[in-house]
């Protein structure tokens, strides 16, 4: 008997154990299913929510089931509204400035005479310096300069006193010359474009590569072979990978895909050509009683240094024609060339014809800038075809030329010979020839 009481007892303890382990279990389900109702609710409340506020936002609504077009093209923080706030926030803080300083006339007149000195280049202490440059920035919020004038302008202004820089044309910017206002600021913004043109160093490659070999400094970091924008775009993880004819692939940081200057087939060679298809285009095109985007083809004889004479006269017959038949004004058209020698041939041209002389130049002066129409002059020295392949041996200087034009773009120059070179083959293929 002693036995089967002793099965007895560890039987009934496990049944206990057992009727306890169901009660927990009963009551953990119990806490789940309220659990899961409290969820429920807050899903049915959040989807109502997100129902409201993408009505509200309508077409600016950042549905994450959209096509690709359709995602990058909206933008939450374009809502009428949310501008409107972000406006109203901007003209309070100005006020608040102005508040400030209306209370404190006095010592704000001394501080005023402390920024005229230091805009004058003064020598000022680093501590009166940074006074300047606080008093200023409360009366004028962004201050415009180059970084040529901040080792000069900036010279006693200490680290991170500038609360934000903002860097434009980054791509263009050698990191060098980005260096020293960044250790002034705060936070640095850099914004530019890899696939437009590059910095100009003014140090030769084989010196370059003469330290860059004593220091054991990779190609990756030579001043010459990267810009500011670039740099930057090494520190985002968030971005996507281009392709590049010298290093097979660049990172670019945070792209911004959506592209609304140009219309087509500007577009669309530019998006070709440069960025692998990857730009949406956000422009509507509107109408214009001007002749259609096309390829003048000339085949030039007469040289002068890369400036072909068949080609000017060509230019010459356009620019009169758009002029005296289709009203263009001046200030609506570049015209541009990859070659020195060529702008100086279009400026001279351009003064005959009573148009703008400072709307003509390299590709290279152009950057940043945009017009209604383009009148891109090829040239190339008819004996010696290295000219044409400096200008295709990448494809930042065809991207800034052709994307520079937001309705027209007219090509002259030969054809035949041009559309042979990387790229311009697709500005070929893109152009009806006339």
């Amino acid at each position: 008997m002693g036995v089967y009481q002793t099965e007895r007892d560890a039987l009934e303890h496990k049944e206990k154990e057992a009727e306890k382990s169901v009660t927990d279990q009963t009551r953990q389900l119990q806490e789940i299913d309220r659990a899961l109702s409290e969820m429920h609710l807050e899903l049915i409340s959040t989807q109502a929510r997100s129902e409201e506020a993408k009505s509200a936002l309508g077409d600016v609504w950042p549905d994450p089931h959209a096509s690709d077009e359709v995602r990058e093209k909206s933008a939450p923080w374009a809502d009428g509204a949310w501008q409107k706030a972000r406006q109203a926030l901007f003209l309070a803080a100005l006020d608040v400035h102005r508040a400030f300083i209306e209370h404190h006339p006095e010592p704000f007149i001394s501080n005023i005479n402390l920024v005229s000195n230091w805009l004058q280049g003064k020598n000022l202490s680093e501590e009166q310096a940074e006074l300047a440059l606080n008093s200023l920035t409360l009366v004028v919020p962004v201050i415009s300069t180059t970084f040529a004038s901040v080792p000069r302008m900036f010279k006693r202004i200490g680290r991170e006193a500038i609360g934000w820089l903002l860097i434009d044309e980054a791509g263009q910017a050698l990191p060098q010359q980005a260096a020293g206002a960044i250790w002034r600021a705060t936070r640095t913004v850099a914004v530019g474009d890899p696939k437009q043109l590059e910095p100009v160093s003014g140090i030769a490659k084989v010196v370059e590569g003469a330290l860059a070999q004593h220091y054991g400094v990779s190609a990756c970091w030579w001043p010459g072979m990267v810009s500011a924008q670039i740099l930057a775009d090494h520190t985002m993880d968030l971005g996507t990978l281009l392709p590049d004819p010298d290093n097979g692939q660049v990172w670019v940081g945070c792209p911004l895909r959506v592209h609304r200057r140009c219309d087509d087939p500007m577009f669309t060679v530019s998006n070709a050509v440069a960025y692998d298809g990857l730009m949406v285009h956000g422009k509507k095109a509107v109408p214009l009683p001007l002749p259609e985007s096309c390829w003048i083809d000339v085949e030039g004889k007469a040289c002068e240094g890369n400036w072909i004479a068949e080609e000017g006269e060509a230019v010459r017959r356009l620019l009169s024609g758009l002029r005296d038949s289709h009203g263009v004004k001046p200030d609506n058209i570049f015209l541009v060339s990859p070659f020195k020698d060529c702008a100086q041939k279009l400026s001279q041209l351009a003064s005959e014809l009573g148009f703008d002389t400072q709307k003509t130049g390299t590709v290279h002066t152009t950057q940043g800038k945009e017009a209604s129409i383009v009148i891109f002059v090829l040239g190339g020295n008819v004996q010696r075809p290295g000219a044409k392949s400096w200008a295709a041996s990448r494809p930042n200087l065809l991207n800034v030329a052709v994307s520079r034009a937001k309705q027209r773009l007219y090509v002259i120059g030969n054809r035949t010979e041009w559309q042979k070179q990387r790229y311009f083959s697709t500005l070929a293929n893109g152009l009806p020839a006339e």
